[in-house]
């Protein structure tokens, strides 16, 4: 199952723009510095002082040099192996937070991943609004059920990729394979408990409906 998902580099290519470019590096002001925006609100969120601050740019700075580095590798080998992108990937983003945690100790790494996991979420609450948006017309859903399902339908996004990601690099033998599947039930199950909570009976057999006619366009 996880081999036919991250078959094509395309895919990887989506965990990497998602998962390893972390979302505080990607946003710029185009009146200040790359990365100068966002570093000054991470020391305002985590009370740094300058020099840590001037510390975790450099280390950011770094980590997306080697990340884009790890990716120029492979973008021009149409048999690039995908699960070994993935593992060097792994490696570039566990050098990164070793970094960082030589600068912020254990207890500021952890409150730096919080604050992140905070972004991540909202970027995908964001991505599942749009979602939701698009099935509007074909399940009559309501602004405040789409308002109310983003978050939880977010974070299983999230999840999935994470999950994916996790996985990517190792091989698929009997005991992986389950501890996959049940972490991706898991999942699953998340998102549709948020929707038999939100959604009526009709609006249920809608989207049914409407998944089921995808499948048979595939």
């Amino acid at each position: 199952m996880l081999n036919s998902i991250i078959h094509t580099k395309r895919f990887v290519v989506l965990l990497f723009m998602i998962l390893m470019i972390n979302p505080i590096l990607s946003q710029e002001d185009e009146a200040k510095p790359e990365g100068e925006e966002v570093l000054a609100e991470l020391q305002d969120a985590l009370k740094w002082d300058d020099e840590t601050t001037q510390k975790v740019g450099k280390a950011m700075v770094g980590f997306k040099e080697n990340m884009a580095t790890t990716m120029t590798k492979y973008e021009d080998d149409e048999n690039a192996d995908p699960q070994k992108m993935i593992g060097d990937m792994k490696k570039v983003k566990g050098d990164y937070e070793k970094e960082l945690e030589g600068i912020l100790g254990k207890d500021g790494l952890k409150a730096y991943n919080e604050y992140v996991e905070k972004v991540m979420l909202e970027i995908f609450a964001d991505i599942a609004e749009i979602r939701l948006l698009d099935l509007k017309p074909k399940t009559s859903l309501t602004d405040e059920q789409i308002e109310e399902l983003a978050p939880p339908m977010g974070k299983g996004y999230l999840d999935l990729m994470r999950t994916i990601f996790k996985y990517g690099d190792k091989k698929m033998n009997k005991r992986t394979k389950i501890k996959l599947g049940k972490e991706l039930k898991k999942i699953q199950s998340d998102i549709q408990s948020a929707l038999n909570k939100t959604l009526t009976e009709g609006q249920q057999a809608a989207l049914a409906k409407y998944k089921e006619e995808q499948k048979e366009k595939q």
